[in-house]
């Protein structure tokens, strides 16, 4: 039966496009034919297992469709429902719940993590050489959502001759907020500190500040079963298999799963200003 409905929803005209073209950044036009036939070309050059699209026009979805596999070797078609791993896709969602919590008065995203907590730092994990240095009290909720605390990425990523470096291990590389540094370690103590300090889960938090407000039904920072008849496996460059991610726990730096049609719902609700006043909307683009 899934199998059924994905291959109805993969064959039909694409959505919202049926009868005019899509514009482009440049306002020029491009039709729907032209939209499947770059992307099945590139799927083909690129050897992709499966993608899925939607493009924005005027703060609303103007296309949307699947392509390819959700599950190559059961011939299982992807389709705009199916559940994917958002990865960092993650961090935009939280940026925006941020800044609803700001709105609401819950958080200072100018306040310093140091005047938050009532805890030693190490007691949120594996910050002892962050702790060490001065510098980390400078640190504040603003720094970690634009990637400017001199944090690494993620530090369990530098990894030599199969060891962890312990030279490469989780501390402040840079002044905080003198520039820029995609920083994934940023949003993660941000989260530790906020869920604390909050005494709630940020699954629970996005829930009620995000995915029920834009209507993100099929949208979690945590795996839930009801979405394994409809979720896509992950493929790696050589086309291997590497299965489902069925996150265990929130993790505001990459733990979401989600469908391209939540995840455009989440776009064009930002687009639209929904949720923030213009403030806070301000600050947050």
């Amino acid at each position: 039966k899934n199998y059924i409905t994905a291959v109805l929803l993969l064959f039909q005209p694409a959505l919202y496009a049926q009868n005019s073209a899509v514009k482009r950044l440049d306002n020029s036009r491009i039709s729907a034919a032209e939209i499947d036939a770059t992307v099945e070309r590139l799927i083909k050059a690129g050897k992709i297992e499966g993608v899925s699209i939607a493009i924005i026009n005027d703060n609303k979805v103007a296309y949307k469709k699947a392509y390819g596999f959700k599950d190559k070797e059961k011939g299982l078609l992807l389709d705009t429902s199916t559940v994917v791993y958002a990865a960092s896709f993650s961090k935009a969602a939280f940026g925006y719940i941020n800044m609803r919590l700001w709105q609401k008065g819950l958080i200072d995203i100018d306040k310093p993590l140091a005047k938050m907590i009532k805890k030693p730092l190490t007691a949120y994990g594996d910050y002892a050489e962050v702790e060490k240095d001065e510098r980390w009290k400078k640190i504040t909720p603003r720094m970690c959502l634009s990637h400017t605390t001199g944090l690494p990425n993620l530090w369990w990523l530098n990894v030599k001759t199969g060891e962890r470096d312990t030279s490469l291990k989780n501390r402040i590389y840079f002044e905080p907020g003198s520039r820029y540094a995609y920083s994934g370690e940023g949003l993660k103590l941000l989260q530790k500190i906020e869920q604390d300090v909050l005494g709630r889960d940020l699954e629970e938090i996005a829930r009620e500040e995000l995915f029920d407000p834009a209507g993100m039904t099929r949208t979690s920072y945590v795996w839930q079963y009801e979405y394994e008849p409809n979720s896509a496996v992950g493929y790696d460059e050589q086309g291997k298999s590497g299965g489902k991610l069925r996150s265990g726990k929130s993790g505001a730096a990459g733990s979401m799963l989600t469908t391209i049609s939540d995840y455009a719902r989440f776009m064009t609700y930002v687009l639209q200003g929904k949720g923030l006043q213009p403030k806070y909307y301000h600050e947050m683009i």
